[in-house]
Protein backbone atom coordinates (compact mmCIF):
# COMPACT_ATOMS: atom_id res chain seq x y z
CA UNK A 1 0.00 0.00 0.00
CA UNK A 2 1.68 3.02 -0.87
CA UNK A 3 1.67 6.52 1.40
CA UNK A 4 2.24 9.51 0.75
CA UNK A 5 2.65 13.42 3.02
CA UNK A 6 2.34 16.89 2.07
CA UNK A 7 2.25 19.25 4.75
CA UNK A 8 -0.44 18.70 7.49
CA UNK A 9 -1.73 16.15 5.53
CA UNK A 10 -1.20 12.15 5.01
CA UNK A 11 -2.65 10.37 1.71
CA UNK A 12 -2.90 6.65 2.27
CA UNK A 13 -4.13 3.80 -0.50
CA UNK A 14 -5.88 1.22 1.34
CA UNK A 15 -7.79 -1.69 0.77
CA UNK A 16 -11.75 -0.53 0.78
CA UNK A 17 -12.25 -3.22 3.53
CA UNK A 18 -10.02 -1.59 5.93
CA UNK A 19 -12.30 1.32 5.95
CA UNK A 20 -14.21 1.54 9.36
CA UNK A 21 -17.64 0.05 9.49
CA UNK A 22 -18.98 3.17 10.34
CA UNK A 23 -18.02 5.22 7.13
CA UNK A 24 -20.78 4.82 5.31
CA UNK A 25 -18.48 5.16 2.08
CA UNK A 26 -16.63 1.96 2.32
CA UNK A 27 -20.21 0.16 1.19
CA UNK A 28 -19.73 1.86 -2.38
CA UNK A 29 -16.34 -0.55 -2.85
CA UNK A 30 -15.78 -3.93 -2.70
CA UNK A 31 -13.81 -4.51 -0.02
CA UNK A 32 -10.38 -5.54 -1.97
CA UNK A 33 -11.07 -2.09 -3.67
CA UNK A 34 -8.21 -0.47 -3.44
CA UNK A 35 -9.22 3.23 -2.01
CA UNK A 36 -7.44 7.06 -1.63
CA UNK A 37 -7.49 8.60 1.91
CA UNK A 38 -6.68 11.84 2.95
CA UNK A 39 -6.49 12.71 6.41
CA UNK A 40 -5.86 16.45 6.71
CA UNK A 41 -6.52 18.65 10.18
CA UNK A 42 -9.32 20.67 9.96
CA UNK A 43 -8.67 24.47 9.55
CA UNK A 44 -11.43 26.45 11.78
CA UNK A 45 -10.06 29.88 11.24
CA UNK A 46 -10.17 29.13 7.25
CA UNK A 47 -13.65 27.51 7.55
CA UNK A 48 -15.11 29.90 9.65
CA UNK A 49 -14.06 32.58 6.37
CA UNK A 50 -17.27 33.98 5.11
CA UNK A 51 -15.97 35.47 1.93
CA UNK A 52 -13.00 35.01 -0.24
CA UNK A 53 -11.79 38.48 1.20
CA UNK A 54 -11.50 36.92 4.65
CA UNK A 55 -9.81 33.53 3.11
CA UNK A 56 -6.81 36.07 1.31
CA UNK A 57 -7.10 37.68 4.67
CA UNK A 58 -5.84 34.46 6.41
CA UNK A 59 -3.51 33.58 3.89
CA UNK A 60 -1.73 36.82 3.95
CA UNK A 61 -1.32 37.03 7.34
CA UNK A 62 0.37 33.48 8.05
CA UNK A 63 2.56 34.23 4.78
CA UNK A 64 3.88 37.27 6.36
CA UNK A 65 4.44 35.43 9.35
CA UNK A 66 6.54 33.13 7.59
CA UNK A 67 8.69 35.41 6.25
CA UNK A 68 6.81 36.02 2.68
CA UNK A 69 7.34 40.28 1.86
CA UNK A 70 5.99 42.21 -0.87
CA UNK A 71 9.57 42.02 -2.38
CA UNK A 72 9.72 38.42 -2.21
CA UNK A 73 6.37 37.88 -3.79
CA UNK A 74 6.91 39.66 -6.72
CA UNK A 75 9.96 37.43 -7.44
CA UNK A 76 7.71 34.59 -7.40
CA UNK A 77 5.35 36.29 -9.52
CA UNK A 78 7.75 37.57 -11.79
CA UNK A 79 9.51 34.21 -12.12
CA UNK A 80 9.00 32.84 -16.00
Amino acid sequence: MGTSTRTRSIKKVVPAGELPASWPEREQFAPDDLVTVWIEPEDAELEGAGSLREVMDVVGRRAKARGLTPKKLAAILNDS
